[in-house]
């Protein structure tokens, strides 16, 4: 059974309208659009115009799905049936049906809370972030000394001067940043929400999480205009970075994108998104990539990535960048753009076909040193190219 979009979107109206939802997902053929706006809905800590923000960002997912699931030609519909061989085409679609786990929250697979293709679902919103009763957060905004932050509220951005920070099932509204100069602070945070949204609605800018040694687990990163900016030693896994927001002023030109690594980044099995498409005031506003990664202040080097899925958007120029940028600061240094590791990452093609306007990467350099391009794939199982 499959909702009308309609309908859902006329739910959607009515629980952002009240604030407030009493629905059951007693039925088992309860449509997982439904469960995740009541989730929206219910998710504390959220005020009315952010219900509306997070249910349009739900319903952009699964438009994002189309309506693949109602194909009368596809073989998937028979997903109960564990025998696909029977199966006469090529495409690798099918090897995603056959290890569909059973506890993904939607069955499409390669989309937020889908199958991954290996057994497990791609992060989104039914596995990511805080669950359960979370409290208002009293401690300081400035953190200099090891401290625990579990299942709180903070209404601060989090001003990172020491090692140590932990950050558990809990919700901050604003950002978690150390200083750019800082070389030692360091933090891990774990199944929580990151909302960089300001009083009105709009993403702060250089905000997100930052900038060395952190470690992000299972979070949700929403309302700013980069995810997570890694300038050294960062790894962040089973992470769903979207809803991107830039303010939509005639003076703001800030390019925005799901995370941005220079070095020692590892990025694993994350769903990566810069969805930003405008309003664009100053002619000079938009997304650059799911992830990008140029020498504009460091050389890019040591950064690997993978089992992630780049979600499409043609307001991207491109999906990622892949350290070898020409014509910046650091693009000479001998260390650029070396020891970049892509691997069986999953490209969704979107309705460019290419994922983002020009394509799926650029700047990806397979000549360097320890650079590798392997098993990379659309989400209709065919290979992406590296772009050399």
């Amino acid at each position: 059974m499959t909702v009308p979009r309609a309908i859902v979107a006329l739910i959607a109206g009515v629980l952002a309208a009240i604030g407030v939802a009493e629905v059951s997902a007693a039925d088992p053929n309860y449509p997982a659009e439904i469960a995740s706006i009541k989730s929206a809905v219910y998710e504390p800590g959220l005020n009315a115009q952010k219900k509306v923000q997070k249910i349009q960002t739900i319903l952009a997912m699964y438009e994002s799905q189309g309506t693949t699931t109602t194909t009368p030609t596809t073989t998937s519909s028979t997903t109960t049936t564990p025998t696909t061989t029977t199966t006469p085409t090529t495409t690798t679609t099918t090897t995603s049906t056959t290890t569909t786990p059973a506890g993904c929250a939607v069955s499409t697979p390669n989309v937020p809370d889908g199958p991954d293709g290996s057994g497990g679902c791609f992060p989104g919103p039914s596995n990511t972030g805080p669950t359960g009763n979370l409290t208002a957060y009293t401690g300081p905004c400035t953190i200099t000394a090891p401290t625990v932050i579990d299942s709180k509220v903070v209404n601060c951005d989090l001003n990172v001067k020491t090692t140590g920070l932990q950050i558990t099932n809990s919700r901050v509204n604003g950002a978690v940043l150390a200083d750019t100069a800082d070389t030692t602070s360091s933090f891990t945070i774990d199944h929580s929400l990151i909302d960089g949204h300001d009083s009105r609605g709009f993403a702060c800018i250089n905000c997100g999480v930052g900038y060395r040694h952190f470690t992000l687990n299972a979070d949700e990163i929403t309302g700013t205009n980069r995810g997570a900016y890694c300038i050294t030693d960062c790894t962040i896994k089973d992470t769903w970075v979207h809803g991107t927001d830039l303010e939509p002023s005639p003076t703001n030109t800030a390019h925005a994108s799901g995370f941005r690594v220079e070095q020692h980044t590892t990025l694993t099995h994350d769903t990566i998104a810069c969805d930003y498409n405008g309003p664009n005031p100053s002619g000079d506003l938009g997304c650059s990539a799911d992830i990008s990664g140029y020498a504009d202040f460091a050389p890019i080097h040591d950064n690997t990535i993978q089992d992630n899925l780049l979600m499409a958007n043609e307001g991207n120029g491109y999906c990622a960048y892949g350290g070898d940028t020409q014509k910046k600061p650091y693009s000479g240094d001998r260390s650029n753009a070396t020891n970049i590791v892509f691997k069986d990452n999953v490209w969704q093609r979107g309705s460019t076909g290419k994922c983002g306007s020009y394509g799926p990467i650029t700047s990806f350099n397979s000549n360097r040193s320890g650079d590798v391009w392997q098993n990379n794939r659309w989400d209709d199982g065919s290979p992406v190219p590296p772009a050399d």
